[in-house]
């Protein structure tokens, strides 16, 4: 058999089969730059309109808490005046139902994506919206004699639970735009503040209406709820604040505006109404009265929040822009590229040939990840020079985006501990404590250890921020938070849940270790003496322990009412003292 003869390759095919392998490498690469800012635009596209539904939640969800106003005023009207509240009532729902619709349309539009389960939980809300209202209703229809105090507070507490539901579908919504955009997470993060302040405001004023309705004093009850929702709207002050500080497009005249007339003004008059509440005849005050005032004090919330939402679309939107941008130019350059690669390819072979040759390992090795390669940058015809150029841009493109995720991710877990954490103490905030101390309860209801919920306070704490400054009562706190931390250890829950109230809540096998363990803390605190510039300060506290019944059917919100009671009592005892339920007729242990 006849062997052909071998014909090696011509120096024009050698050439070809170098170009060709130079170019699949460039095109590949220019394939995967092309398609990492497409993603990058459409992220960003996605963004913005995930933006568009969270702002359209956040209005929806504060149509439905400015509901309440006209509700709470109609349910304590009285007949000259019934008329009227109701008229104001049915265009405050037509603005609700309205709004809900609005953010229902855009959450069924094509370009929602996967927003079904967000579609269904809207609905459920709508549904339950409707059952709050039927319940207001059918209490209107009866004379006002006839609405008793526990009607009265049930629809509130009704049209109340409604505004919770609208949190997932925002915070999902928020998540994307994060996600497309993550310069956006601070203004993104002051909104949904701001829209939580404005629902605690406006719940700080439902507290009243089945008091003022009956006119009568407020009761234990309502003075928690009153307390509680008054911490709430403290904490996210401060969380505002510290986001606000040191942000010069956040910290404008709304932003003053807010801490003037509602943080100065508005909660000036809610004490004001509280005092007059607990008077023998009660405030004299009507819902609607109430309303009248207390409401326009809220619209500076909203104001704050509606710039800070136009600083962030602003941003989303231009992000988005830029993204496109970059797009563009880089297919152009993309497409420029490799024609002038194919043009010339022919007539600089010679001087191209091993410069081609390197510039396909060094892209072969950005393509693997291997972002540490060095780019040549000398020692080439300026032509070659340009196209390394080139590629170290993709390169620092590369990096920078693989920064930009760490980053991000960063900015997402600090997120989450600053809304769990109390920025002083650096001990849970009342929110975290409230969710945990749930959630161990439930743990506890498996296994023979008794929930024991401790609630103390430093005893004349304000005489302390009177004789020696606020700094010293800061430095009174974080002394507390760290014996806390030295004498409570997990699972116990330990958090500040007030201004200088702290929370305990424990599981014990016998309830009276943690009744001990409290009355430890106190002995450690009363003989610590604080240091403070030149002299130093000394400090007591008051102790209400709740324990949890054998049947532990107790809720987290019951044993958090019986502790703030016999804290009250452990006041009323002299201070300075442990005041248990355990005790028969709640004897204190009095251990100066």
């Amino acid at each position: 058999m006849r062997k052909t003869p071998y014909r090696p390759m011509s120096f024009g095919q050698r050439l070809n089969l170098i170009a060709l392998c130079f170019l699949l490498p460039i095109g590949f690469l220019a394939a995967g730059k092309l398609q990492q800012e497409w993603h990058a635009y459409s992220s960003a596209e996605a963004a913005v309109k995930a933006f568009q539904r969270f702002r359209i939640g956040l209005s929806a969800m504060e149509k439905v808490s400015a509901e309440r106003g006209p509700t709470n005023s109609s349910l304590g009207a009285d007949p000259a005046t019934a008329i009227a509240w109701a008229a104001r009532l049915s265009q405050a729902r037509r603005d609700s139902d309205r709004s809900v619709e609005d953010l229902l349309n855009v959450l069924k539009a094509p370009d929602c994506g996967d927003c079904s389960g967000a579609e269904r939980t809207i609905e459920k809300l709508r549904d339950q919206l409707t059952v709050a209202r039927n319940d207001v209703d059918r209490l209107l229809q009866m004379p006002k004699p006839q609405r008793d105090h526990h009607s009265i507070s049930g629809a509130v507490i009704q049209m109340i639970d409604v505004i919770p539901t609208f949190t997932p579908v925002v915070n999902a919504s928020a998540a994307t735009v994060v996600e497309g955009d993550p310069a956006s997470l601070n203004c993104l993060l002051v909104a949904r503040l701001s829209a939580d302040l404005r629902e605690q405001a406006g719940q700080l004023g439902s507290v009243f209406t089945a008091a003022l309705s009956a006119n009568r004093p407020m009761n234990e009850e309502e003075i928690f709820r009153l307390e509680r929702t008054g911490g709430r709207i403290d904490e996210l002050r401060a969380l505002i604040f510290a986001r606000v500080d040191n942000n010069t497009s956040l910290n404008s005249q709304a932003f003053h505006n807010l801490d003037t007339d509602y943080f100065g003004r508005g909660r000036q008059y809610i004490q004001d109404v509280r005092r007059a509440s607990t008077r023998p005849g009660g405030a004299n005050l009507s819902p609607a009265q109430l309303a009248t005032v207390y409401v326009p004090m809220l619209s500076p919330i909203s104001v704050f929040r509606e710039q800070v939402l136009g600083i962030a679309d602003r941003e989303v939107t231009g992000h988005r822009d830029h993204a496109l941008s970059l797009f563009v130019e880089t297919a152009v350059t993309t497409l420029l590229i490799l024609l002038v690669i194919f043009v010339a390819a022919e007539m600089f072979r010679r001087r191209f040939v091993q410069p081609l040759i390197d510039a396909t390992d060094v892209i072969k090795a950005i393509a693997d990840g291997e972002l540490a390669t060095q780019v040549p940058q000398r020692g080439f015809q300026p032509e070659v020079r340009r196209l390394f150029s080139a590629i170290e841009v993709l390169k620092e493109n590369s990096i920078a985006r693989t920064r930009l995720q760490h980053e991000r991710d960063e900015l997402i877990r600090e997120l989450e501990r600053t809304v769990d954490t109390d920025f002083l103490t650096r001990l849970l905030n009342r929110g975290a404590f409230e969710r945990k101390a749930c959630a161990l309860m439930e743990q506890a209801a498996g296994d023979t250890r008794t929930p024991v919920l401790a609630i103390f306070d430093i005893d004349r704490f304000k005489q302390i921020n009177d004789t020696y400054g606020h700094a010293a009562g800061d430095r009174a706190l974080q002394m507390i938070a760290r014996v806390c931390a030295d004498s409570w250890s997990a699972p116990d829950i330990v958090a500040r849940i007030g201004g200088e109230e702290f929370a305990v809540l424990s599981l014990a096998g016998d309830p009276q270790t943690a009744i001990d363990a409290a009355n430890r803390m106190r002995q450690r605190i009363e003989s610590m003496t604080i240091p403070f510039e030149n002299t130093g300060f000394s400090m007591t506290v008051s102790i209400g322990i709740a324990v949890a019944t054998q049947d532990k059917s107790a809720t987290m919100d019951t044993l958090l009412l019986r502790a703030d009671k016999l804290l009250y009592r452990a006041k009323l005892a002299g201070r300075n003292c442990v005041m248990s339920d355990r005790d028969s007729e709640a004897s204190s242990l009095l251990l100066h």
